[in-house]
């Protein structure tokens, strides 16, 4: 298949209009995937990561000399965001909530080809139905260029998703090994990764994970939380689906500033970490706390203490706070005189609120 050359039927499900004005010597077809280039014009849709996908032309703009315009601006394309089936090579029903990638303006690619084409958007649906005129094809949600991008709640808080944390510091976002440090995941192409333990902290943030090779991947932001974005306290909030502590944890910004600039400062409304006791102590590490004063540390224990001594479990009363790298805790097996139950090696499970 090669770019289109006239109008094309591109079956829309749902969608909004919004008026772009088109490059210069630059012809759109009504049907076909539009984007925005580095200057903000419209032009087709194509292979290319300077661009930015932003929906499916209404009409055919032909501004060039020849039709009598062709400078930059001279004519609008009316464009409609919205979710659009379209053809993509090797995809089946398994393909749906991965993304799709640019590969001509009416054309999508399951890959971002080694990193060659810009995203499209989410594929929502794979047309089975071979009675159907769109057979074969997937519906992609055009407009919405990261895995975790959706609209804002009420209040304008982003609620967004990660599929699990990254626990250490990624020296080098374009080689992040997809099973190192990553609460027990392995992560593939297109899953969506948070980071909130860089040694440099203004990379904190949800990053998109690309094609892996040889273990390795290159992460860029995501689209809803992108370089430049200006966020206030608290108006960012990521669920994680997976890992073997943060699976199913909420998170937030606990600082406002602008991304990739300042520290969003990424912390657990809640999370819980097992701990054996060594001789009846053990010191947590690799746990957020955001407050030595405020958050709250509660201790269950898991198996039974060795001992029939031990009267209740404590923390030092010294907390350290901090990040995900930084924070620790420790805590104790005490007796009736107060003193530590050096006997006792229970498990128990140690739960941080930060708020």
């Amino acid at each position: 298949m090669a770019a289109a050359s006239q109008s094309r039927d591109t079956v829309e499900a749902k969608g909004s209009l919004a008026q772009y004005p088109v490059a210069a010597a630059t012809t759109i077809y009504a049907g076909t995937l539009v984007a925005v280039n580095a200057s903000g014009y419209a032009v087709p849709a194509s292979a290319s990561l300077a661009l930015t996908v932003i929906g499916r032309a209404e009409k055919t703009v032909t501004n060039t000399s020849a039709a009598g315009f062709g400078s930059a601006g001279a004519l609008d394309v009316i464009v409609r965001k919205g979710t659009f089936f379209l053809t993509c090579s090797g995809a089946g029903i398994s393909s749906v909530g991965k993304m799709a990638y640019v590969v001509f303006d009416n054309e999508v690619a399951l890959t971002d080809g080694s990193g060659t084409r810009p995203p499209a958007g989410k594929i929502v649906k794979y047309d089975a139905d071979t009675s159907s005129n769109t057979y074969g094809q997937v519906a992609v949600e055009v407009g919405m260029p990261s895995l975790s991008d959706g609209p804002s709640a009420a209040g304008g808080v982003l609620d967004l998703r990660a599929d699990g944390v990254v626990t250490a510091n990624v020296a080098d976002l374009a080689a992040f090994a997809v099973s190192t440090n990553t609460d027990g995941l392995t992560h593939v192409e297109g899953n969506v990764v948070a980071l909130v333990a860089q040694s440099t902290a203004a990379q904190n943030g949800l990053y998109l994970v690309g094609a892996v090779s040889g273990g390795t991947a290159a992460l860029t932001r995501i689209g809803s939380l992108a370089t430049g974005d200006t966020i206030a306290g608290g108006a960012v909030r990521f669920s994680v689906s997976g890992g073997t502590v943060f699976a199913n944890t909420d998170w937030k910004n606990t600082a406002a500033g602008t991304v990739g600039t300042n520290d969003p400062a990424f912390y657990p409304s809640r999370v819980v970490r097992e701990a054996v006791l060594v001789a009846g102590t053990i010191t947590i590490s690799n746990i957020p706390i955001l407050s030595a004063t405020k958050s709250f540390v509660g201790i269950t224990r898991k198996t039974a203490n060795t001992t029939a001594s031990t009267i209740s479990y404590a923390t030092n009363g010294a907390a350290t706070p901090g990040a995900l790298g930084t924070a620790s805790v420790t805590v104790f097996a005490t007796v009736a005189a107060g003193t530590i139950n050096n006997a006792d090696i229970s498990t128990l499970e140690v739960c941080v609120v930060n708020f």
